[in-house]
């Protein structure tokens, strides 16, 4: 729980990375207003060095991110590995696949998330030289947009599970050969000690985030 400004009240603070908080926000919110229907919610849906800084600063006592070099003030907790997925628009011939390869995917006309995300840096770091017999046809800026295009019939895209939404005109695939991965993790800071609220908040995303990406992976 954290105060902004001198006579506000106290307001539950999460900072989460925007391709982890489509998948768990809502469920976790809902949670948060049925233990504390009177305490107001402050999200910081912020990239990995931003929100790095919300917890240095003690803006926010914790945040959910993926797996990179660690500020020295800050902890790491490793939570589980998300994987990436084919993103396809309902009625494409993969539509009714479970799995497909990199090498089926060729020939088909595919969108990229803009490479200051770590998302295509984490795709081209595990392909390799392989990345290059794909064709990128159309770049966006942020996973909404990419997803947005895919619906719209432009291509097919690759993002981590989390920041899917079942069903809206979408349907998603495990790719193999090689899967591609990243590292979710909880950072708070070395030298504070959660408060019980806090633990309580942290503890039901993280049980959400793996709710979610062991069930998917079951469901496959």
């Amino acid at each position: 729980v954290r105060k902004h400004g001198q006579h506000a009240n106290d307001w539950l603070t999460i900072a989460c990375l925007p391709t982890v908080a489509i998948g768990i926000l809502t469920p976790l919110l809902l949670a948060c207003r049925q233990r504390w229907p009177d305490v107001p919610v402050r999200v910081f849906d912020n990239s990995v060095i931003e929100i790095a800084e919300l917890v240095a600063s003690r803006t926010a006592a914790f945040g959910i991110t993926v797996l990179q070099s660690a500020r020295p003030e800050l902890a790491v907790e490793r939570v589980i590995e998300e994987p990436f997925v084919l993103v396809c628009p309902d009625g494409h011939e993969l539509a009714s696949r479970e799995h497909v390869t990199w090498r089926e995917l060729q020939h088909e006309s595919l969108i990229r998330i803009s490479l200051p995300s770590g998302n295509s840096m984490t795709i081209d770091d595990t392909l390799g030289a392989q990345r290059d017999t794909l064709r990128w046809r159309y770049e966006a800026q942020h996973n909404g947009m990419a997803l947005e295009m895919v619906r719209g019939g432009l291509g097919l895209t690759i993002v981590p599970e989390l920041s899917v939404v079942g069903g809206q005109g979408l349907r998603t695939l495990a790719i193999t050969d090689p899967p591609v991965v990243r590292a979710l993790c909880v950072v708070t800071r070395r030298d504070t000690v959660l408060s019980a609220e806090d633990t309580w908040v942290k503890d039901r995303a993280v049980a959400l985030i793996k709710a979610r990406v062991q069930g998917d992976a079951a469901d496959r």
